[in-house]
């Protein structure tokens, strides 16, 4: 809980600061940018970083070092070749739309490509770390110190260059360098996690299995973030780059509510896992129920202050961003479901559920960018936040419903009846 309170108050005075800074166009412009990074990034992980919480634990508690050794040559090799192609595809699309893009949104695309292939390596880093249980290890890097460095990167570039210049570029630029750092910091921490048995075994691949598992966990735990960050980039399509900077930062705050239930899903998913393969039922249930009202007592008063005092909160940002207070009520009302639900999500991937979980995210993914091309153009930020908190609901609401009536477990603060599994 600490590290992820750290994290929302690095991320949320990093982004004070940016904002403020660079001005809502060119703030616009940047958050545009690194929600393609991130899309893309998390479509490079292709599901490996969530593998890794479920193998790497799994592998750990049964003293597996050779499948353990394997899985994380095996993914670190398969993530680096699918971000290369990524960060490529996204300088290529840039390229190719040159003449209908401002000069510093072409430069700040060109160098966010190359964040894709950083930021995708240190996010599977980061999970391979949590795997071994490290969370402090895992976490403080990429979640706080990443956007510490970004915001007194930025600050020093505004004070450099003084007002009267758009800064997007450079702004991502020193976002770049920041994930360089953390990559680097990343990897020495999981070579020093490493399990001792680990470091001298024979690797032994099973690589079909994992990217088997990893595509399916890729829709699951890929997707939540993919649908919240996607909706910044219609808007910046659709609308244009400075709504979808004011809404990017009505998400961030949205995520306060789900404070808890993140602080959670740090340990949940190998707790889970190792609880699963140990066959240790009767503490999973206790374990995931427990959760569920963590991260809901927790969302309570989140919800509360960002209702009351949204629109001073927002305000904060710089001129133009109070605009986005109805949007940040919607997307509360889809975090508080997910708070409320625990780590359903988790709960069915660390089991062998993982394929109905992500048809479900399959499902409600379509549902989503149907409401999105739908609403957007009726209702701009606000019909993104509908399309988004309404698909966030459903998605947690259908996998509780399942993991009750095939696992026998609730994973929520809600009763769910008393189906047998």
């Amino acid at each position: 809980m600490s590290v992820r309170v750290a994290s929302a108050a690095a991320v949320l005075g990093s982004q004070l600061a940016v904002a403020n800074l660079l001005g809502i166009e060119a703030f616009g412009d940047y958050a545009y940018v690194l929600s393609w990074v991130a899309v893309l990034a998390i479509l490079s992980q292709i599901g490996q970083d969530s593998a890794s919480l479920r193998f790497v634990a799994s592998y750990t508690a049964q003293s597996q070092w050779s499948l353990l050794r394997g899985f994380l040559r095996s993914s670190t090799g398969c993530v680096l070749v699918a971000a290369c192609a990524s960060a490529v595809g996204m300088a290529v699309v840039a390229l190719a739309s040159r003449q209908a893009l401002r000069p510093d949104l072409f430069m700040a695309l060109l160098v966010g490509a190359g964040i894709v292939v950083v930021l995708a390596l240190a996010h599977l880093k980061s999970f391979q770390v949590q795997g071994l249980k490290r969370v402090i290890s895992a976490r403080g890097p990429l979640d706080v110190l990443r956007p510490l460095l970004t915001g007194v990167g930025v600050a020093a570039v505004w004070a450099f260059y003084g007002e009267g210049k758009s800064l997007a570029p450079e702004a991502v630029a020193v976002n770049f360098s920041s994930t360089v750092i953390v990559l680097i910091l990343t990897e020495a921490l999981l070579r020093r996690a490493i399990p001792q048995g680990a470091r001298g075994a024979t690797a032994e691949c099973e690589r079909g299995e994992w990217l088997r598992v990893g595509m399916a966990l890729l829709l699951l735990s890929g997707l939540s973030p993919i649908l919240s960050r996607s909706d910044v980039v219609r808007l910046g399509i659709m609308v244009s780059t400075e709504q979808a900077g004011v809404y990017a930062v009505a998400a961030l705050l949205s995520q306060g509510v789900f404070l808890g239930l993140s602080a959670v899903n740090m340990f949940a998913a190998p707790t889970i896992a190792a609880l699963h393969a140990a066959r240790r039922d009767d503490e999973l249930r206790r374990f995931v129920r427990l959760a569920a009202w963590g991260s809901f007592v927790i969302a309570v008063p989140i919800v509360g202050v960002l209702v009351l005092a949204g629109p001073w909160i927002l305000s904060l940002f710089g001129e133009g961003f109070a605009d986005g207070y109805i949007p940040l009520v919607v997307l509360c009302g889809g975090q508080f479901v997910s708070a409320a639900s625990g780590s359903v999500g988790f709960l069915l991937t660390m089991t062998g559920h993982q394929n109905q979980a992500a048809r479900i995210m399959a499902m409600t993914a379509v549902a989503n960018l149907l409401l999105n091309l739908a609403l957007i153009p009726l209702l701009g930020m606000i019909g993104a936040a509908i399309a988004t908190a309404s698909t966030t609901a459903t998605w947690n609401v259908a996998m509780l419903v399942y993991a009750r009536r095939r696992l026998g477990i609730n994973a929520s603060i809600f009763s769910l009846g008393r189906t047998s599994p």
